[in-house]
């Protein structure tokens, strides 16, 4: 379905829960984005391509620390007793030291209590609308995740025409289908 680019606009403008879900990669590599973070685990076969995506964008953003274009730094947490999980974050090298702040507050509510957000790049509204959506129960929020849809979407494609992609559904799917048959590297 096609929107009219005021439609989109307007759309946009209202606040969404997951305001880079899938295209923090896109994201950081155009430099609009300030820092990104991604857990690091194997990719076991058959994996759904939503995390093949995301082994595919942690290895191009390596790639990326590797050029001199970004920084990133590795924590390891124990969420829970005797599973520690890593976490690699990224950010553009004038936010480095931004970066180090949120991933050293990261697994304390230290960095949750502070505007989480403002490391991430996320307006304050859909902070405020994360925020609400996680103290709402279950069902009333994922109708709000329903809900919130067309204004997602919305967003996410005006986030990735703004970081220089001229068909952000086409690259989508483009993407999402090649994951879909390859290997993420």
């Amino acid at each position: 379905m096609k929107i009219s680019k005021l439609t989109q606009q307007f759309l946009a403008a209202f606040p969404v829960i997951g305001p880079h879900s899938n295209i923090e990669a896109e994201l950081m590599l155009a430099g609009t984005k300030p820092i990104a973070q991604y857990g690091l685990f194997d990719l076991p076969p058959n994996a759904p391509v939503q995390f093949k995506k995301e082994v595919h964008d942690r290895v191009r953003l390596d790639r990326a620390v590797t050029d001199g274009l970004l920084v990133s730094t590795d924590r390891t947490f124990e969420f829970e007793e005797g599973h520690p999980v890593t976490f690699r974050f990224f950010a553009q090298p004038e936010n480095e030291q931004e970066m180090i702040e949120y991933a050293d507050g990261y697994e304390t509510a230290e960095t949750h209590t502070k505007d989480y957000g403002r490391y991430l790049g996320y307006r304050r509204r859909d902070v405020a609308l994360f925020r609400l959506n996680c103290s709402l129960p279950d069902t009333i929020s994922r109708k709000l995740i329903d809900l919130n849809s067309p204004f997602q979407r919305a967003h996410l494609r005006q986030q990735l025409e703004s970081a220089g992609i001229e068909n952000p559904s086409q690259y989508m799917r483009d993407l999402f289908e090649t994951l879909e048959n390859d290997s993420p590297t």
